[in-house]
C-alpha cells in the first residue's frame, strides 16, 4: 500500500474527522493543504468539490464519511472507528414510526416519553 495522501483544508470539522480516523487507525499518511484553488483540483480528481479527498491505494475518496468507511474496509483488523451496526437505539425507533404521520408537538411529546431518565 501506498502512503496515502489527504488534501484538506486546516479549519474544518469534515477534514479534521478525515484526520482523526487516520491518526486513529494508526495509519502513516502525508497531508497537503489546499488553498483557494482547491474547488478546481477537487472537481479534476472527483467530479465533486468537496474536501476532504484521501488518495488511497490509486484511487481518490472524497467526504469524510466515505474516508471513514473506505479505511474501516481497508484495515478491518485495526481498531474500529464505527461500532458494528446493530438494532437503532429506542429513541431513534419512535422518531422513525412518529414521522410518518404524527404532529410535532405528539412526536416531541412521545419522544421524550420514550427516553429512560
Amino acid at each position: 500500500m501506498d502512503t496515502p495522501l489527504l488534501w484538506h483544508i486546516p479549519l474544518s470539522h469534515f477534514n479534521e474527522k478525515a484526520r482523526w480516523a487516520l491518526d486513529y487507525k494508526g495509519i502513516a499518511h502525508r497531508r497537503q493543504v489546499l488553498g483557494p484553488d482547491y474547488l478546481v483540483r477537487a472537481w479534476r480528481v472527483t467530479g465533486q468539490g468537496k474536501l476532504p479527498i484521501l488518495f488511497l491505494d490509486g484511487r481518490a475518496i472524497n467526504d469524510s464519511t466515505r474516508i471513514v468507511a473506505a479505511l474501516e474496509v481497508t484495515l478491518p483488523g485495526a481498531t474500529a472507528i464505527s461500532p458494528r451496526a446493530g438494532p437503532a437505539p429506542t429513541g431513534t425507533r419512535t422518531r422513525r414510526r412518529l414521522r410518518r404521520g404524527a404532529r410535532p408537538g405528539t412526536t416531541r411529546g412521545a419522544y421524550h416519553a420514550d427516553i429512560p431518565p
